[in-house]
């Protein structure tokens, strides 16, 4: 996944856009805490929607747009980097139909 994404932030910067990589590997207590955020008395908004993620094991990223220091979280640039994701081969969570997760990307199963 490393190599992947790497070349997917080269692209993308070759566009003129400023992502970073904000979430990769995980552990399972990392994505228990995460699911548990909003959930079962918890502060925060909820921030996914499952306990088995492609985090886990390193097989997925998490990308953030930024203008300056700044993260943007709502932008056509997203799309972008899903087509741009998808033509390196990788799943982006912007094509889910259920949860629509536009800064995710993992491999294929």
């Amino acid at each position: 996944m490393q190599k992947l994404g790497r070349e997917l932030l080269r692209r993308l910067a070759a566009e003129g856009l400023t992502f970073k990589v904000t979430s990769g590997n995980r552990t399972q207590a990392e994505q228990d805490a995460l699911y548990a955020q909003g959930r079962y008395g918890n502060k925060g908004p909820v921030v996914t929607w499952t306990r088995r993620s492609r985090h886990i094991g390193g097989r997925a990223i998490d990308l953030t747009l930024f203008s300056g220091k700044n993260p943007v979280w709502e932008s056509k640039h997203y799309d972008t980097a899903g087509r741009i994701g998808k033509e390196l081969g990788l799943v982006w969570g912007g094509d889910w139909k259920r949860t629509k997760d536009r800064p995710h990307f993992e491999l294929p199963v």
